[in-house]
């Protein structure tokens, strides 16, 4: 799929002509076949060695297209998130904390609330990060039963083993936004407040241990990702352009330096963003001619 990617993303250059005009093109490419295959096989297997092989020989091709731009060209390479193996074989080479675990304890939490307050039906539904309040039909709760199951349901969810966090989204949402200029310095709490949303994130959130896992099957899905943990909160950052000098940056930057960064390479001005521009190449190594 990313070859087949990559060569629609070559014909768009050269049938569209990017770069060659007066003005500034930006060609946004998707590579989604490494996720893919981390969900089905993990990220240690040969078929993710198979796949970091393949997209390599398939970048390295684009790439090469890209230097031949005659108006110069910047590449920016990222991810969404980053990903673990799956825990089975996490386990077997050395971490045997990793394991995958049933949704027992929970059915045990939402037998006491259907009980406390008298409910013909579950309650907590499994949602991303956390869960759902709501009745069989997934329609919330009507207040004021929905907070009060809430509030029964956090000290029970905080009892369970391999949870780590666990808080209720609309009291997590009062906490003030955390500085994210040192990201390896938040805590889990910090981190989660800055995934919640308002009406969008789940009621409760909630956080497992590090490389603790549920549901996944053979065939499926086996690995997967979401957590705060900086397995899955970091990504490769990479900023290429032909001909300038190779370096490594170990300080963290942030994916929100990606935008004001380019700003200030196409000389653009920009209003106030929360990410910074981060200083590339010295203006005596190559560097795109007029950012196209």
């Amino acid at each position: 799929m990313d070859e087949e990617t990559l060569a629609a993303a070559t014909y768009l250059i050269d049938t569209q002509h990017l770069g060659q005009g007066r003005g500034t093109d930006l060609l946004g490419v998707s590579l989604s076949t490494t996720d893919r295959v981390g969900h089905a096989y993990g990220t240690q297997g040969p078929e993710m060695c198979e796949q970091m092989h393949r997209l390599d020989r398939a970048l390295g091709t684009f790439l090469d297209r890209v230097a031949q731009i005659p108006g110069g060209a910047l590449v920016v390479l990222t991810a969404d998130h980053g990903g673990s193996d799956f825990v089975e074989r996490i386990a077997a080479r050395g971490y045997p904390h990793a394991h995958r675990i049933d949704n027992a304890p929970l059915s045990a939490v939402n037998d006491r609330l259907r009980d406390q307050f008298h409910l013909a039906d579950s309650p907590l539904h499994s949602a991303s990060s956390g869960l759902i309040v709501a009745d069989k039909d997934d329609k919330a709760l009507p207040a004021p039963l929905r907070d009060q199951v809430i509030d029964a349901a956090l000290p029970l969810l905080r009892a369970l083993p391999d949870i780590v966090f666990v808080e209720a989204r609309d009291r997590l949402l009062q906490d003030p936004m955390p500085d994210t200029r040192n990201p390896e310095m938040l805590t889990v709490r910090e981190r989660m407040r800055l995934s919640a949303v308002a009406e969008r994130s789940a009621d409760i959130i909630m956080i497992r241990a590090q490389n603790v896992t549920g549901g996944g099957r053979v065939g499926g899905n086996i690995a997967g990702h979401g957590t705060p943990w900086d397995y899955d909160r970091r990504v490769p950052i990479v900023f290429w352009t032909p001909g300038a000098q190779a370096q490594e940056r170990f300080l963290p930057i942030r994916t929100i330096d990606i935008a004001p960064t380019l700003a200030a390479v196409l000389g653009l001005s920009t209003p106030s963003l929360e990410g910074r521009a981060i200083p590339l190449w010295p203006e005596a190594d190559a560097a795109p001619e007029s950012g196209r």
